[in-house]
């Protein structure tokens, strides 16, 4: 059994919480997630199982999709409702109409300083090590990029408030894009909740709790809600193994021309799935070649990244 478990995070655990809870389960002797939620978070977690976490490295980089909500006039030292509050400011410019326009600013590619409370590394030692040491450190910018963000509330009522999807490339801290919104309004923000809505394409409604993955442990059915290793990997440009050539690529021999049954101009440095026509997967790899390029039939173009047969 392998494949990827489209997981419901709840509040208040961690995402390493979950795995443990998974790897409790019979059958499961391995289990990774390919992307952190943090404990004050909840949504879309996935989590490879058995072999198929060997494809982790190969999908942490797909883009996300969060609902974030925010309340201003206030930021904490955490940037969201689990610190103290370090800054206080005036909410009366803070419109729905401005909101808007500051939302719009955003999109794009851009530097993001991630929050001093992360497990991102400096000099081998985690941020938030340093920030509960009171400990000064540079943080480094990350490049990412805003897809889209709308504005699906917002109320100033008792509190000013809104509620905001955003759609944006892995790696992007929400904490800190509401940070920086705030302060872009003239005054400060704060998140106070955060749902993970998709991961590439997989999305929340697809998921399953930890109580219904129980249940299904139980009553041996855990295959019928785990995602194949081959779709697992769909975002991946896929080439088709020809069926005499299977055995051969199965034991880890190389990838010629002559083996390859379907597939399209690649460039040099592509990484690609190699599946069997049935849509298997047996390796993730790398062309070595541009194929237009390539006439000779025992030509080696694809170089292995990772075997999972």
């Amino acid at each position: 059994m392998k494949g990827l478990l489209l997981v419901h995070k709840p509040l208040d655990i961690t995402s390493h919480d979950v795995i443990d809870k998974l790897r409790k389960l019979e059958d499961i002797d391995k289990a990774g997630h390919i992307g952190t939620l943090d404990p004050t978070a909840e949504g879309l977690l996935g989590v490879l199982i058995n072999k198929a976490t060997k494809l982790s490295q190969f999908m942490q980089g797909l883009d996300k999709e969060y609902e974030i909500e925010v309340e201003f006039g206030r930021e904490t030292d955490t940037l969201d409702q689990s610190g103290e509050v370090v800054n206080r400011g005036n909410v009366s410019e803070v419109e729905k109409q401005n909101l808007e326009q500051i939302l719009s600013d955003f999109i794009g590619k851009q530097k993001q300083t991630p929050p001093k409370y992360s497990a991102i590394k400096v000099d081998g030692k985690k941020l938030y090590e340093y920030a509960r040491s009171d400990k000064g450190v540079d943080i480094p910018t990350r490049d990412i990029e805003i897809y889209d963000l709308e504005l699906l509330n917002f109320s100033n009522n008792e509190n000013t408030t809104a509620k905001i999807k955003l759609e944006c490339s892995s790696g992007t801290y929400t904490r800190s894009l509401v940070r920086d919104i705030g302060r872009k309004l003239g005054s400060f923000a704060v998140q106070t909740h955060l749902r993970r809505t998709q991961i590439g394409d997989f999305l929340l409604k697809d998921s399953h709790s930890i109580d219904e993955i129980r249940k299904l442990a139980a009553d041996k059915k855990m295959k019928d809600i785990l995602i194949s290793p081959s779709d697992a990997v769909s975002h991946l440009p896929r080439v088709i193994i020809k069926e005499e050539s299977e055995k051969f690529i199965k034991n880890g021999a190389p990838v010629r021309l002559k083996n390859l049954a379907q597939y399209y101009g690649h460039d040099s440095g592509e990484i690609v799935s190699i599946c069997t026509k049935d849509s298997k997967l047996l390796a993730i790899g790398k062309f070595q070649h541009d194929l237009d390029v390539i006439k000779d039939p025992e030509q080696e173009v694809i170089k292995y990244k990772q075997v999972l047969a």
